[in-house]
């Protein structure tokens, strides 16, 4: 069974072969991660993800600091449904003005929705309740749907400015090109995929018009500005999502 990261470097992988417009069919091993063939030429292909801003040994510093709102964020939801079942399929979108989760806000906002509603996909801005509460300019906005889906979203991460990234790129080229002679003990045509994954404000990292990478030994290197476009080198050639297989 494919763990989390096996399925979304997979996901990754599939995108960005209906944007270059090809048929890839996909062998996942350790490394590098896939073996790819088609109907012309089979290659390795590794999958690394590029963020921006600063990194240590731990990974990079904005993808920590999601991962910890996430998990905050579904602490206060498992609470919540425990507070109030009727809940469970409940979608929440919050939007911070301080940066900051706010418990007791959350829960003020589910106690004041009205849920005997007949629309039950009606969305409820909860910020008129909460200018009555005095806590706004704490908490910000919280939006809910009810049956609406389950999933509970912290909109200030994923709502962002583009950052140009030449160099965390290249940062993600240099470290994977250190393990390229492993790769070939595998297979000798060696590809690497760097992906960006703008849905989210760590991933919004874009390239500058006219930055050229060092790809080291690797036959080809992509970059995947997930979902929007895909950019190849050394050849430099971009392909956008409109040119998405059907």
């Amino acid at each position: 069974m494919l763990d989390k990261q096996k399925i979304r470097e997979r996901m990754f992988v599939d995108h960005a072969s209906k944007l270059l417009g090809e048929d890839w069919l996909l062998h996942p091993i350790e490394s590098p991660d896939f073996i790819v063939s088609n109907l012309s030429e089979k290659f390795g292909l590794e999958v690394t993800e590029c963020h921006v801003g600063k990194y240590s040994k731990k990974g990079s510093h904005a993808v920590r600091e999601e991962i910890r709102r996430h998990q905050e964020l579904q602490r206060i939801r498992e609470k919540c449904i425990s507070l109030y079942p009727y809940i469970g399929e409940w979608r929440l979108q919050y939007v911070s003005d301080g940066g900051k989760i706010s418990e007791e806000g959350i829960i003020y906002a589910i106690k004041n929705i009205d849920i005997n509603n007949s629309e039950v996909f009606e969305t409820v801005d909860i910020l008129g309740t909460l200018k009555k509460s005095g806590l706004p300019y704490k908490i910000g906005t919280i939006f809910i749907s009810k049956g609406y889906g389950d999933e509970w979203l912290y909109v200030n991460d994923m709502c962002g400015f583009v950052h140009p990234s030449a160099d965390n790129f290249q940062r993600c080229v240099d470290t994977k090109a250190q393990k390229i002679a492993e790769y070939k003990k595998e297979i000798n045509n060696v590809r690497l995929l760097v992906v960006a994954d703008a849905l989210m404000n760590s991933g919004k990292a874009s390239l500058p018009h006219d930055f050229i990478p060092h790809i080291h030994e690797f036959y080809k290197v992509y970059y995947l500005y997930y979902p929007m476009w895909i950019k190849e080198f050394p050849s430099g050639i971009t392909k956008p999502v409109d040119r998405r297989i059907r």
